[in-house]
């Protein structure tokens, strides 16, 4: 007869064992996506940052030598979210699709998202900033020291951002 402390014991190595595969699990997956898989992850990461209005975390993915076609320049798109950060309360990121293209030497990217986001404001009214067909943003992605950074962004569409249009 097993007794209750044993019984614990097969549970409790049936869950390391478990925890221990799924790590290898996604160790194996980090080092065989290739660098499109690490492009999906930063965007993904990106994401994450976004709805955690974590200016500190967006820092670090923003290249220091960010330009977009706008003028922009990394503090000033650093500047611009946290004022978008400081005037949505909530910040909800829904992405539709990723498209990934690598140039040759695999040290820059062009990444073409999909994707639905709706702030909530101190109000409690929601706007949408990007949504469906008119969500289409590009992404100009650099490597630099084996990290992906952001160098570019261009939005196909019209934006709201709180409460402005911006195109």
């Amino acid at each position: 007869m097993i007794s209750l402390k044993g019984k614990y014991k097969s549970y409790i190595k049936s869950i390391a064992l478990a925890l221990v595969i799924f790590v290898a699990y996604l160790w194996i997956q980090d080092i065989f996506s290739g660098e499109e898989g690490r492009v999906r992850k930063f965007v993904l990461q990106g994401k994450k940052v976004i709805e955690a209005k974590n200016i500190l975390g967006l820092t670090q993915l923003i290249a220091d030598d960010y330009h977009d076609k706008y003028g922009n320049d990394r503090q000033t798109l650093l500047y611009i979210f946290r004022e978008v950060f400081g005037y949505y309360s909530q910040i909800l990121v829904h992405i539709e699709s990723i498209e990934v293209s690598l140039d040759d030497s695999k040290t820059s990217a062009s990444v073409e998202i999909l994707a639905l986001v709706i702030g909530k404001t101190a109000q409690n009214n929601t706007e949408k900033i990007l949504e469906g067909e008119k969500g289409a943003i590009k992404l100009r992605l650099i490597k630099e020291e084996k990290i992906w950074k952001l160098q570019g962004v261009e939005s196909f569409e019209a934006m709201t951002i709180m409460g402005q249009n911006i195109s």
